[in-house]
Order: C-alpha cells, then structure tokens, then sequence
C-alpha cells in the first residue's frame, strides 16, 4: 500500500490557541483549508480556499452608515437603499421608461399635459422609493410635430411632476416662428436634461406637457418613440 501523509489538523477554534512552528502546515478542518504557521502567529495564516469552492449565500443586515471612497459593497442593497448612505453627488439607482403611443396637445394659450386619443397623459416616467433630500435628474428625448395656423402660433416643452410643471422651455428657445407664414407644419426634436432638485420622497411621476400658443397644436408622433432616463441622485 502506498504511503500517505497526514498533517497536524484541528478546528477553527483549536486554530486560534495553537502557534506552529516556522513553515509548519496544518489543517483547518472547518475550513477545509491550510493554515501556514511562523512560529509568532497564535492561529497561523489560513489559505484562501480555491476560487469558486465557497459561495456566499447571504450578506446579512445592512446597518446604518457612511460608504467611504474605496469601500467596495458587494451583494443586493434593498430598493428602498434601507440602513446605507451614499456619498452626495453619488446615482443611487437609474430607470428609464419609452412610449410608443401617439398623443396631443391642443390647449391654447396655457401649458397642458401631451395627451392620448382616449384623453389620458401616457407620456410618463416613474421613480420610486426616492430618499429624503435627494435629487432626480430627467434626461428625456421627444420628437414633435407641430402645426401652425397662422404666424403668431408656437408652443414650447414642459415637464411636470404630478401636476406641477417643474421646467419650461426659456422663452425665446420655443418652437415658435415669428412672422412665418400662416399653415405651416414641421418636426422638431426635443433633448432635456433637468435636475429635479425636490422631488417628493417616495414615488414620483414625470408627464410630458407643452404650452400652446393661440392655435397651434403639436403632436407626439408613435413612430419616434418618447424616451425618458431619470437618476436618483444623493443628496
């Protein structure tokens, strides 16, 4: 029969009392790994098992504190991000949303939301479980088709909240054209980026909405999808 060899071994806990001597090799056995000794050590150095031979199944309970620079957080976070404060200026979590649907606009001389044939504000976007103090920044894309009847009719985007308008297109930068000729219809695209620097803690809806000037009407055409990225961001 063969020779074999058998090291010293011993529990974790056995481990922890023992100090081998310099370049001696024993077993952990509830580990299942080599510990390497120096003879100083009380417990030796054990030896990182094989890569992919133990996985870790649970993290535990996330307690209340600060990540630092460097800090490296390895597992699932809960969604509402419960017990963990990131560092200001940190994206806590991204969602985007993108609608298909044809919709209108035709409220003269006010700002309205875009709505569909069936009179419901389709073009949203929903951020949930937003932290107190946070921000949201909206980056949303929208192709428009506008229809002027005469030269005094324009409008411009807006972006509400629920159902407060949160940002309006700078006057002056709408899609209006002064003095143009009357019956005039034309595609316009429509790139925003807004920081929402008080959005309610918890849910928050984005409409898409446009301020019609006299007659014009303005359309949100299915065939150039509405696009919308919002960011929770620490505050």
């Amino acid at each position: 029969m063969a020779k074999q060899l058998q090291l010293r071994r011993g529990t974790t806990t056995q481990h922890s009392s023992f100090t081998g001597l310099v370049g001696e090799v024993t077993v952990d056995t509830d580990k299942d790994t080599a510990v390497v000794h120096d003879g100083a050590t009380a417990g030796g150095k054990p030896l990182s098992p094989e890569a992919g031979s133990t996985a870790i199944t649970t993290l535990g309970t996330v307690t209340a504190g600060t990540l630092s620079h460097g800090t490296t957080l390895q597992g699932w976070v809960d969604a509402s991000n419960t017990g963990v404060t990131f560092p200001a200026g940190h994206v806590i979590k991204t969602v985007s949303n993108e609608i298909t649907a044809t919709g209108v606009a035709r409220t003269a001389n006010s700002y309205a939301k875009v709505l569909n044939a069936a009179g419901n504000a389709v073009f949203t976007g929903q951020i949930t479980n937003v932290g107190a103090s946070n921000k949201v920044l909206i980056m949303l894309k929208v192709n428009t088709y506008v229809i002027q009847n005469d030269a005094a009719d324009g409008g411009a985007i807006c972006i509400y909240r629920e159902n407060d308008i949160i940002y309006s297109h700078p006057s002056g930068h709408s899609d209006y054209f002064g003095g143009a000729p009357s019956a005039m219809s034309h595609y316009s695209d429509w790139q925003i980026n807004y920081l929402d620097t008080s959005p309610g803690t918890g849910t928050n809806n984005y409409f898409l909405g446009y301020q019609i000037y006299n007659n014009a009407a303005i359309s949100v055409e299915a065939n150039n999808p509405f696009h919308i990225i919002m960011q929770e961001i620490q505050g």
